[in-house]
């Protein structure tokens, strides 16, 4: 089951919490409850909070001011953890120290509903108001600052569970994202309302909210990423440029496709697909075309008429025949014999 971070306040020092279940029960005097799936869990005071939160979220340091109480309302639908949080002012922070390699990585998606939120990660930082969101990631450091009472509404997620690479997410951690504006203007509601109806969220209708409310939150991100585009966009230009060569070298490869390219650059083949995208290609329509143009060029030079097509085929990465008629006929309009007869004459 996912872990759950719970924002709370500690005065005059730090507190570290464990990893564990969203689930996990290990309060003692403070009041919990549960009802049709949605669990709830209030405190009065720091040591009843700890008592609520403390075996429930990734390691923490956490410090806040004395008269601290706070609640959560929580639940899980399909490894997913969704929790509305109120609290006190306080700070949370995620140091290296506290990361281990072994912590499942997950994303954090933050709807600040109410006060105002500081999120840091990865050199950057953003002031939230009410209405807007922000992404961060579990498995790097970050802050998170709240300057007076907070309520939020936190959804945790593996990040295998969001279609955007990773590598894309790197560059809008802890970045705003406006609930008032743009995509944001139409995700920001709905996510708020699903925040306070967390007991909904049922059966296979659960799931297929939560389905929808990831895939909202993809389009709030690569609206973003598309808002971006001229910071990265030459960086991506260039990363481009270095798998393309890569291919050309590797064109005579049979097994050339794009989970080796994507091995060879350490990246996962979505986020290779999606580089591609932007250019209107695919991998492996990339590779083709470049293959065929080789073999196009083969069988228009007087240097490589001794070779027979099939030589010249299998020596850029065909190796059957028919296959590689049929794909050049395709391609061209003609086939590979009558190029090099029409090219040599014979």
């Amino acid at each position: 089951m996912l872990p759950l971070e719970v924002l709370i306040g500690e005065p005059a020092q730090e507190r570290v919490g464990p990893l564990s279940s969203c689930g996990e029960n290990t309060m003692a005097r403070a009041s919990t409850t549960e009802y049709t799936g949605v669990e709830t869990a209030t405190a009065r005071s720091i040591g009843e909070w700890r008592e609520v939160a403390g075996s429930r979220f990734v390691p923490l340091h956490v410090i806040g001011g004395p008269g601290f109480t706070g609640s959560i309302r929580w639940r899980i639908v399909e490894g997913t953890c969704l929790s509305e949080i109120a609290a006190s002012a306080h700070r949370v922070l995620r140091t290296p120290a506290l990361i281990s390699p072994d912590d499942p990585k997950h994303y954090k998606i933050t709807l600040q509903v109410e006060g105002t939120g500081l999120v840091a990660q990865d050199g950057r930082q953003s002031v939230l108001r009410p209405g807007d969101l922000a992404i961060y990631d579990t498995s790097r450091p970050y802050t998170l600052e709240f300057s007076g009472d907070v309520h939020c509404l936190v959804m945790a997620f593996p990040q295998d569970a969001f279609d955007v690479p990773e590598s894309l997410i790197r560059r809008i951690t802890a970045v705003r994202l406006s609930g008032d504006s743009g995509v944001g203007a139409l995700i920001s509601p709905f996510m708020r309302h699903l925040s306070e109806n967390l007991d909904t969220l049922d059966g296979v209708a659960g799931m297929r909210i939560l389905h929808s409310s990831l895939d909202l939150l993809t389009a709030l991100v690569y609206a973003q990423l598309s808002e971006d585009q001229d910071h990265w966009g030459q960086t991506r230009q260039v990363e481009m440029r270095r798998l393309k060569l890569y291919i050309d070298a590797h064109l005579h490869e049979p097994d050339l496709n794009a989970v080796e390219v994507a091995k060879a650059h350490y990246m996962s083949v979505r986020q290779l697909q999606y580089l591609f995208r932007g250019e209107d290609l695919t991998v492996s329509g990339y590779i083709r075309s470049r293959r065929l143009e080789h073999c196009r060029m083969a069988l228009s030079d007087p240097a490589q008429a001794s070779l027979s097509i099939l030589e010249i085929a299998q020596r850029w990465g065909f190796p059957d025949a028919s296959h590689f008629s049929k794909v050049f006929r395709a391609t061209y309009g003609i086939t590979p014999r009558e190029l090099r007869m029409a090219r040599l004459g014979d």
